[in-house]
């Protein structure tokens, strides 16, 4: 059928289309009922810095390998910041920012979080700060899930088992939700319900 109808196609001629009519500040909301469809409406924003440039390699494989592409700039100097990010946000669904200072620091954040809510694209960050300061959602790790990981490391190396030769990663995590923004962008979003999502996610095949 999707063959035959030319849907996916037909999808990518609308899309086009929709970005020449929509208004300054429009959301075109999409409803799609397959995989093939609903890729074509998956494109990630990241400003690259010094810091994250390194896992640019593996974001690019992991968003081909669940049918995402990357709109991307940088590495960023201090500079570049700005012209690259309208750039980015002007073909991106979502904005991904990232941990690293030369790009997301006390002097560019809020500007970045303006520049993303007008254009209408979501922000997700790494920590609850962000949340507060506009961005639509974080993962994050609290301090007690970091102890209690924390924690079973050393128990695990009084038992005799050899402690991690390299930093780890958090092997749990919560997501907040500003609720502001998410009205401002026509969305509902229930942060426990993303995080019971996203935790059933990691144990699929």
């Amino acid at each position: 059928r999707l063959v035959v109808n030319q849907e996916v196609e037909r999808l990518r001629d609308g899309l086009r289309a929709a970005e020449r009519v929509l208004m300054p500040g429009g959301a075109l909301i999409t409803i799609c009922y397959h995989s093939l469809e609903d890729r074509e409406v998956k494109r990630v924003g990241v400003l690259w810095g010094p810091d994250s440039w390194p896992k640019a390699s593996l974001l690019r494989s992991l968003a081909q390998a669940n049918g995402w592409s990357v709109q991307e700039a940088g590495p960023q100097g201090p500079s570049n910041v700005f012209p690259d990010l309208q750039q980015v946000l002007s073909g991106s669904d979502v904005f991904l920012a990232l941990a690293d200072p030369q790009v997301f620091n006390s002097n560019s954040i809020q500007n970045i979080l303006l520049a993303s809510l007008r254009a209408q694209v979501p922000v997700v960050a790494f920590s609850p700060a962000y949340v507060r300061a506009g961005a639509l959602l974080a993962l994050h790790a609290t301090p007690e899930q970091v102890g209690r990981q924390a924690g079973g490391l050393v128990l695990e190396a009084l038992r005799g088992q050899p402690l991690p030769e390299r930093a780890q990663e958090s092997n749990d995590f919560e997501v907040a939700v500003n609720e502001h923004v998410a009205r401002a962008l026509g969305l509902s979003l229930d942060g426990r319900a993303l995080r019971l999502a996203l935790r059933r996610q990691e144990h699929l095949p």
